[in-house]
Formats: structure tokens, C-alpha cells, sequence
């Protein structure tokens, strides 16, 4: 009695064709294969002795941002949403959505404790903001005919400046003066996460404004500003990057 010695022997024996015959060969290579992995002893590799995370290299400014309520003086009449709607339970619950989403961004945020209500009251906000130096501000408006004050507010502090106009307070009359005013940013919307997202707005623009770029060219050696980004870029002479990098000792 005789027994297969290979297995292309035993694949003629059980009369398998070919291409049959080739596939069992190579699953029994890899198999053989992971066997040999799954049996080897694992290989060390030599660990990062000075390991820098990239993330850590991202600036984290500081961001300020001054905001307020803007309404004309009580009582008054809504025409919509109409005089059912709760002036001091909406400004409470855009309060605490404000605090949460300063918590969630990094964003400081100085919250005037009362709303503004008269041209006096504006006044006096637009010079404290300007004392102050925030980075940016945002005004929530509770009755649609409060844009002239938008508009002063932008002009006077040329700051950036977020409106948040819940529905009922923004309509195409209203909002067409102040939406080409530059550096303004219209939010009329029921959604509070697009004031969020103009916080973030705020904070991307501080980041790269503590950014700096290195620029590797010839013999110059200057500092330049991105316009509008604010982002330094800052060049030196191809010879001194050569040079600082011959003098950094080799790690694993």
C-alpha cells in the first residue's frame, strides 16, 4: 500500500484539477505562515526616548468675548411671536447655553448682568468693551427693532462682532444694513448651536494668531503678518536652520 508523499501528489489522488489543486497549496502556506507568527517570540522595539505629541505643539490662547442682551424698555408688544413670549425665561435659558458652550470651547465669556435697553445703557456698554479689549462680542436681540444699536456697536468698537436673532427679531428690512457691515456675523436662527460654532469662530482666529510659520529662505531673515489671519510668518537664512539642526544629538 502506497501514501501520497506531497501535496501535489495528494491533490492527483483525489483527483482535484489544477487550479484546485493550487489553492490548496496556498491557504496551506499561509497557514503556515500565521502559524510561524503566532508562534515567534515577539520583536522589542526600541522605545522614543524624547517623544513629542504634535497636539501639544497647538497654541492655546486666551479668548475673550463680552455679551449682552439687547431690548427696547418694558413693557412693549411683540408682533411675533407674539406677547406670549417670555422675554426673562428666554434670556435665562440663552444664559445657561451661553455658559455651557463658553465651558465647552475654552471661550471666557463676560454675560452683562442686566440687558441693555436704552441708547444711555449702550453707551456706556461700548466703553467698557472698549476699556476692556475682548476679542470679539456677541449680542442677542429680544425685539426685532434693536439693529440700529447692532450697527453702532459694530462701528463704534470695531470688534468682531456675533448677532444672535432668534426668529421674530431678524427680518430681510432689518438685517440687510448690518449683514455688509465688516466683521459681522448674523446668526437668525432657533439653533443655538450656530452661536456655538461662532464662538469656535473666534477662538480658530486667536489660534492663528498665536501661530507661527517658519519660512527657510536664502539670506533673509524678517517677520510678516498674514492679513486678516493675523498669523506671523517668520523667515530665516537657509545656513541657520542647517546649522541648528547639525547641533541636536541623535536620540533612538
Amino acid at each position: 500500500m502506497t501514501h501520497p508523499t506531497s501535496q501535489s501528489d495528494l491533490c492527483h489522488r483525489c483527483c482535484l484539477s489544477r487550479r484546485d489543486c493550487l489553492k490548496v497549496l496556498s491557504l496551506s502556506a499561509v497557514g503556515a505562515g500565521v502559524a510561524g507568527g503566532v508562534m515567534a517570540a515577539p520583536v522589542a522595539t526600541p522605545g522614543k526616548s524624547e517623544f513629542i505629541d504634535p497636539a501639544s505643539l497647538r497654541p492655546k490662547p486666551q479668548v475673550r468675548v463680552a455679551a449682552t442682551f439687547l431690548e427696547l424698555p418694558r413693557p412693549y408688544w411683540l408682533g411675533w411671536p407674539g406677547t406670549a413670549y417670555d422675554l426673562d425665561q428666554h434670556q435665562k435659558e440663552y444664559s445657561a447655553l451661553l455658559a455651557q458652550s463658553a465651558q465647552r470651547t475654552g471661550v471666557q465669556v463676560g454675560l452683562e448682568p442686566k440687558p441693555i435697553h436704552s441708547e444711555a445703557d449702550l453707551g456706556q456698554w461700548i466703553s467698557k468693551v472698549k476699556a476692556q479689549g475682548p476679542h470679539a462680542l456677541l449680542v442677542m436681540l429680544q425685539h426685532m427693532h434693536c439693529w440700529a444699536w447692532v450697527s453702532r456697536v459694530a462701528k463704534e468698537t470695531a470688534l468682531p462682532l456675533i448677532v444672535f436673532a432668534p426668529v421674530g427679531t431678524a427680518f430681510t428690512g432689518h438685517v440687510g444694513g448690518a449683514a455688509r457691515l465688516p466683521r459681522v456675523h448674523i446668526i437668525s436662527s432657533l439653533e443655538w448651536s450656530a452661536v456655538e460654532a461662532g464662538l469656535r469662530m473666534v477662538r480658530a482666529k486667536r489660534m492663528f494668531e498665536e501661530t507661527r510659520v517658519l519660512w527657510i529662505r536664502a539670506k533673509e531673515r524678517n517677520e510678516t503678518v498674514m492679513e486678516r489671519l493675523g498669523m506671523k510668518v517668520r523667515a530665516i537664512p537657509r545656513d541657520t536652520f542647517n546649522q541648528e539642526f547639525d547641533k541636536q544629538p541623535a536620540t533612538e
